[in-house]
């Protein structure tokens, strides 16, 4: 803490907020990445995260993702590893993620993620390719993530509308 001696006046600086910090290793066997994490993922980190998991992606056929160093993940965070998620399912692998820290899987569970996205307790289990165990008719996924999309042809809901010859559209 600074201190500021203003005439007849103390006044307490608080010391500045300190940088969030993530780390990261990476160990590939078996055409598996495994990435290691640690410090915090939050609006700050979350690219650094999101360069990491697009680097493992493309150099294997599946990723691990070691969350159990991660004391604090927030709504970017979470916007990474859904994005991951699904670019390793088109890919037809899976993105699996070691978490342990009370508060990491409180924010999947709150969010709803805990549902969708392959979360183990220990990286043996993780790397063994031990899924969870999934409900025979699977519950629909409420995210709680919204992410709006540009509009292209693909996605656009009047792109699809049938074509009526003669009509103008």
């Amino acid at each position: 803490m600074d201190r500021c001696v203003d005439n007849d006046h103390i006044r307490t600086a608080p010391d500045p907020p300190r940088p969030a910090t993530l780390h990261f290793e990476h160990v590939i066997r078996d055409g598996v990445v495994a990435v290691r994490a640690s410090g915090a993922v939050d609006s700050v980190t979350a690219v650094t995260l999101d360069r990491c998991l697009r680097i493992a992606r493309e150099a294997a056929a599946s990723v691990v993702l070691d969350l159990t160093e991660v004391r604090y993940l927030d709504r970017a965070g979470l916007e990474v590893l859904v994005e991951h998620h699904f670019g390793c399912a088109a890919r037809g692998a899976l993105l699996r993620i070691v978490a342990s820290d009370p508060s990491v899987l409180h924010t999947l569970r709150v969010s709803g993620l805990h549902r969708l996205l392959h979360v183990h307790r220990n990286l043996s289990a993780a790397l063994a390719g031990v899924f969870p165990v999934r409900p025979a008719t699977p519950e629909p996924v409420r995210l709680a993530i919204t992410r709006r999309l540009p509009v292209t042809e693909d996605n656009d809901p009047a792109a699809r509308r049938p074509r009526v010859p003669g009509r103008r559209h």
